[in-house]
């Protein structure tokens, strides 16, 4: 592997940062390319000396317990990713300046026509205007 840990990597668990180390490594392309090589020269082999049962078994073994330990890898990564997305755009909505969802966002705007901002072109459909939370203030 050789690369620095990322910055957000550090304070981890040694299981975790373990998990994301192997997601990392295992994401790149000539990592593909060696499990795919090797895939090939195993079935090769297995041609030349005539698909062996027990051959057969261990392949299959591997094949399962790789699979598995990627599907474990993989939702620890993406859950982690989750969670630090969902934080920053909790902060992102705490920021001083944003639009709060207590009617200041997009409320003083209705349109030109003055139907509100959900009311569907006419002939699209039968739905009636969305309803917003600042639509009590504008009726």
């Amino acid at each position: 592997m050789g690369e620095p840990e990322p910055e957000e990597d550090q304070g981890r668990s040694l299981g975790s940062r373990l998990l994301s180390g192997l997601d990392r490594w295992t994401s790149r392309a000539m990592v593909a390319v060696v499990v795919l090589s090797a895939a090939l020269i195993w079935v090769l082999i297995s041609i030349a000396v005539g698909f062996p049962a027990r051959w057969e078994t261990v392949f299959q073994t591997l094949v399962a317990a790789l699979t598995l330990a990627m599907v474990f890898i993989i939702q620890h990564t993406q859950s982690r990713q989750q969670a630090a997305t969902q934080r920053k755009l909790d902060e992102i909505l705490k920021a001083p300046g944003f639009p709060s969802n207590r009617g200041d966002f997009g409320c003083g705007d209705h349109g030109r026509d003055g139907a509100g901002l959900g009311a569907p072109a006419p002939g699209r459909g039968r739905l009636g205007p969305a309803r917003f939370s600042c639509d009590a203030q504008h009726p």
